[in-house]
This record gives C-alpha cells, sequence and structure tokens, in this order.
C-alpha cells in the first residue's frame, strides 16, 4: 500500500484552529463489513431503476435522475422525500470510524451529506453539536456543523434536484456568506468526495470565481488518485488543489491521533509570560503559579485542551487541597434519581497512568449526567433477571450479543486464574445467599452490564465520564486525594482479598460521592479500548482496579481492557443516566 503523509501545513493549521473539514458522501459508505449508506453514484443507480425503470445514462449524476423522478411525479418531490427518507433513516446503519473519529475533533464542520450519523457519534460520547441547517440556527459555539444541502430530518430543504442546486446557488444566505469567508480565513481539507463529482467541482469554481487570487489553495483527500485524469487535471489547474492519496477513515484517525499528541502544553501558553510580568518577586515557582492559574481556568471552564506534566499535576492538586473539597458547579434544579449522584458538565484533569492514558491533559464533557453512586449490587441484579425469566424479554440486550445468551453469572465463583497475585474465593452461593445483598455483582460481562443498564432506563458510562466522576476537576491519583490509603478502599494492599459492601468505604468517596472508584471490582465502560468502536467484539474498557489489584491499578486514571464475553469474579458495573434538556 502506498504510504502516505498529512503535509505539515494542515497541521499546524488545525492546531491552530485555522482548518475546517469538508465532508461528502464517501464518509457514510460501507467500509470493513459494517453497513453504510449509498454514495452519489450509487444513490443514482437505484433512483433512476426504482423510478424511471432504467439505468443512467453515462452523463446523468444524481441531480439530474433526482430532477426527473420530480417531473415524473407531475413536479411533486413527495415520492422522492419519502424515498429518501427510507434510504437515510435505515435503523440498521450507524456511525461509523470515520464518523467516531470526527467526534474527537473540536473543529468547524460543512457536509453535503444528508445523514445524521456525525450527529450520532457525537452523541455517542456524550459531546454537544451545533447542527446548522439554515439561517437562525447560526450560534456561537465551538462543536459546528453546517450541512449545506440539508438534512434527512427536513427531507423537503435537501439540496438534491438539478433546480434545487440552481436556487441554492442564486439564494444569498448568511450561512453561505460564513462558508465563503471561511474559505478566505482557514485551511478547508474536502474529505470524502469523489473527483468525479460534478457537483463538488462546480461548488470550488464558484468560490475560485467569487474569490480569486485570495482564496486558499484546499486539499482533497481521496483514496484513487488518478494523476493522468481530465478531473484531477481540472482541480490543480482550474481550482489549484492539493491532494493527499488516502481513504476518509485512515485520514481523519490519523489527523485525531497527531492532533490529540500534541496539545499545547501548558508551558507554550500565555502563562509562562504573565508569570515574568506579573510575579516580579518570584515568590512562587512558574509551576506553582501555573497550577493557581489553570485550576482557576479549569473551575471557569476556560483553561482549553491543554497538556501538563506531573509536576504541576500534584500542584494543581495541592492547592485544590487547600481550598478544601467544594462543589465545582452548582447541582442542577433536577434531583438526581435514588442512588445517583450528578455530575456536572465542564472541564477536568484527565490521565496519568499507563495503556493508553498516560497524557495528563485537560478534557471537556459538554452535558451534565447522572451516575449511580455505587456499583450495582445482587439484589439488584436478581431483579434484572427475575424480569427477564418472566417476560422471556430480551429487548434491552444488544444487538451484537451472542445469540442464546444467559444473564445469569452464577456458574463459577472460585476465582481460580494464573492472572492473579493472590485468588480471590468467593462463596459458590455468593450470588443468591441474603448475606451478599448489598456487594458489588461479579462475574459478569460487558453483554450483560449493557442489558442490565438499559433495562434500569440508564446505559453504561463512558470512560470520561467515569473519570471525571472518579477524580473530580483537580487530577487526584484517587478519590478520596493524592495519597494512598488502603483504609479508605477495597485493594490487595487492604489484605481482604473479597469483595465489600457497596458502601463500606464512606471516607474513600470521590468528590462528588461516589463509592468504590478505586478498588473492590473492576467497572466496564462503554468505550472500545481500541479506536473503532463498532467491532461485534471490540475490546472494551474496565476501570477502577479491584480487591486482589494493587497501588497502581487503583489509580484513578489507570485503564485496561477486556473481551466483552469475558466474565471475572472481580468484574463489575454502574450506570448513567443522561438529564432530559426541558
Amino acid at each position: 500500500m502506498k504510504t502516505w503523509n498529512i503535509p505539515q501545513e494542515i497541521i499546524e493549521d488545525f492546531k491552530q484552529k485555522k482548518g475546517i473539514l469538508f465532508l461528502g458522501s464517501g464518509l457514510s459508505l460501507s467500509n470493513e463489513g459494517k453497513k453504510g449508506l449509498p454514495g452519489g453514484e450509487e444513490l443514482s443507480r437505484q433512483m433512476s431503476q426504482k423510478f424511471l425503470g432504467r439505468k443512467p445514462t453515462p452523463i446523468e449524476g444524481l441531480m439530474q435522475i433526482a430532477q426527473q423522478v420530480v417531473w415524473k411525479n407531475n413536479n411533486s418531490r413527495q415520492p422522492l422525500e419519502s424515498y429518501l427518507s427510507d434510504i437515510f433513516n435505515d435503523p440498521t446503519v450507524h456511525p461509523l470510524a470515520p464518523h467516531l473519529a470526527l467526534a474527537k475533533l473540536n473543529i468547524p464542520m460543512i457536509t453535503t451529506n444528508y445523514d445524521r450519523l456525525i450527529e450520532e457519534a457525537f452523541r455517542k460520547n456524550n459531546l454537544r453539536l451545533s447542527v446548522i441547517l439554515e439561517d437562525r440556527d447560526l450560534i456561537e459555539h465551538e462543536n459546528i456543523l453546517i450541512k449545506i444541502h440539508g438534512c434527512i430530518s427536513r427531507p423537503d430543504k435537501c439540496i438534491i434536484s438539478e433546480e434545487d442546486y440552481y436556487r441554492w446557488l442564486s439564494f444569498d444566505s448568511e450561512i453561505k456568506n460564513l462558508v465563503r469567508a471561511w474559505f478566505l480565513i482557514y485551511r478547508i481539507v474536502f474529505v470524502g468526495y469523489s473527483l468525479n463529482d460534478i457537483n463538488f467541482r462546480q461548488l470550488l469554481i464558484e468560490l475560485r470565481r467569487k474569490f480569486g487570487s485570495s482564496f486558499r489553495n484546499c486539499y482533497v483527500v481521496t483514496p484513487f488518485l488518478e494523476g493522468n485524469s481530465y478531473n484531477y487535471k481540472f482541480l490543480t489547474n482550474a481550482i489549484g488543489a492539493q491532494f493527499i492519496e488516502a481513504n476518509a477513515k485512515d485520514f481523519l484517525e490519523k489527523l485525531v491521533s497527531i492532533l490529540m499528541e500534541n496539545m499545547i502544553k501548558y508551558t507554550d501558553t500565555e502563562l509562562k509570560e504573565e508569570y515574568f510580568h506579573l510575579n516580579v518577586n518570584k515568590t512562587k515557582s512558574f509551576n506553582e503559579y501555573a497550577a493557581e492559574k489553570i485550576f482557576e481556568m479549569i473551575s471557569n471552564n476556560k483553561a482549553g485542551p491543554i497538556e501538563l506534566d506531573e509536576d504541576v499535576l500534584e500542584k494543581i492538586s495541592q492547592f485544590s487541597s487547600s481550598k478544601g473539597n467544594i462543589p465545582y458547579i452548582q447541582p442542577p434544579k433536577i434531583t438526581p434519581p435514588e442512588g445517583m449522584v450528578y455530575i456536572p458538565p465542564g472541564e477536568f484533569i484527565m490521565g496519568g497512568s499507563r495503556l493508553g492514558n498516560e497524557r495528563i491533559r485537560v478534557e471537556k464533557i459538554d452535558n451534565g449526567y447522572f451516575i449511580d453512586e455505587c456499583l450495582v449490587t445482587n439484589k439488584q441484579y436478581r431483579e434484572f433477571l427475575k424480569w427477564i425469566e418472566e417476560n422471556k424479554d430480551h429487548r434491552f440486550c444488544h444487538k451484537y450479543e451472542p445469540a442464546n445468551k444467559s444473564h445469569d453469572p452464577h456458574h463459577d465463583f472460585s476465582g481460580t486464574s494464573a492472572r492473579d497475585v493472590k485468588v480471590t474465593e468467593l462463596s459458590q452461593d455468593y450470588f443468591t445467599n441474603p448475606l451478599y445483598e448489598d456487594y458489588p455483582i461479579v462475574n459478569i460481562d460487558w453483554w450483560d452490564a449493557f442489558a442490565y443498564c438499559r433495562w434500569a432506563g440508564k446505559r453504561l458510562p463512558f470512560e470520561k465520564e467515569w473519570e471525571k466522576a472518579a477524580r473530580g476537576i483537580d487530577g487526584r491519583m484517587y478519590p478520596y486525594g493524592n495519597i494512598f490509603d488502603p483504609a479508605k478502599s477495597n485493594v490487595a494492599e487492604s489484605g481482604i482479598y473479597h469483595t465489600t459492601p457497596v458502601k463500606k468505604y464512606e471516607e474513600g468517596k470521590s468528590p462528588y460521592g461516589c463509592y468504590d472508584m478505586s478498588g473492590n471490582a473492576w467497572e466496564w465502560c462503554s468505550d472500545s479500548f481500541e479506536f473503532d468502536t463498532s467491532s461485534k467484539n471490540a475490546t472494551r474498557v474496565v476501570r477502577g482496579g479491584s480487591c486482589t489489584r494493587g497501588i497502581v491499578k487503583a489509580h484513578c486514571s489507570f485503564r485496561n481492557g477486556r473481551n466483552p464475553n469475558e466474565r471475572w469474579v472481580t468484574r463489575s458495573f454502574r450506570c448513567v443516566k443522561d438529564i432530559e434538556e426541558k
């Protein structure tokens, strides 16, 4: 396979928030065995066969076929709109790897796609996205997606027939003015477009005509670069486009990887200049000064994507401790459901341990949520099993769950494994004995945890949500602070080697009031341990350590991955519930 790299000027522009992604239907095509949506050429073929009873001719594109469908139905768009709704509202199509990658990028986006897969990817990651379809939607927000050809949520507004395109090109909207301004200011990278797409070329020509020499050279990412083709020569000579020969998935995942590796280090911010100008007497070291400022910025959600190191993290935690364990943001007016606590939206410090979580950085969660204060107990899980047995109903199970699977954990609690430093031995009646009612449910796999959460009207936490709930905003090592204390949690150093009741360690609670987020039992999270979460058996993240794991794995930032089919006697979970905005 041909090697390729992302040009450095693209990386620099996107790092400085001067880059825009312009996204086409290639993003949503089926790939790696996962079902997607048809591109323009395939949609033209299907539409022509269905409505016109023939194959499209070589000179007919999607907009010409769509126009003929409208004419054939006495200038009514209703059959066309109904057809588009059926195609783009297919419930079996879910976000693919490119959409999931986009949800990790905090940059403006423009798309000509009708589908809602990008929006769904943002929802999966608990991130807010401002979708702009018309002028009145224009608002200030960091995550912006402009859908210039409309969305399938409003099929009557989709730009698809030739007449639609001409109306769109002739109408001067505020959205188009904004897009034009972006073309003057930002680096535009087109991803997911075919060089054969005449509409794509028309769009670029219009912008080049309006801006002339002020038009910044754009990049086009394409998997099939035919250097001698007319389309390549046209885009190169008439538009000045430059090309990256790669598919959308690989390009976006590499861009995410590079941009996340290149978060701004706190030492490269204006803090250093402030320090030398304001702290004239040098009564504090730079890291002490930076720690106070960064904690203040995080508390007000103004820090942004900053990378920290261990020394300044330690000083942030010390400064936070000196302020007392106060609520960071006032709780919502909505009372948390019984047994749950509220976690506010906003920035927090994440990372600082092994296995893909090494970088200490400021992350952000856009929406507040509720999370169980305790691990799910044996008593609670038995109610779930009873409901399943009585109703013979598996509607809450994951679609990829193995066929004929039982959610009953009661088969072997011996804990025999060469992996353990010391083996935990649970009673064989651990799940059924009333003595263990308020102990965490264990011996369940990821599918069990997923089904229970949905049955309870909740869901599994994303690991960002789990980590914020565990350590608050100040990046503390353990839920209760930075000094390891085996008396405040059930870890190997506690010497118990057995699960304990879920509310045993009052002094070990997290800043928000969650128990057992360090020790007792590992907790399943929603995320895949790898990048792509769409694989049927993607390894899933586990967090929190256990009663047989020690000081390193008890760290709030430690993460690991396990096969979703794997059960173990020290593996459990807790649930999250989204807050319904009124």
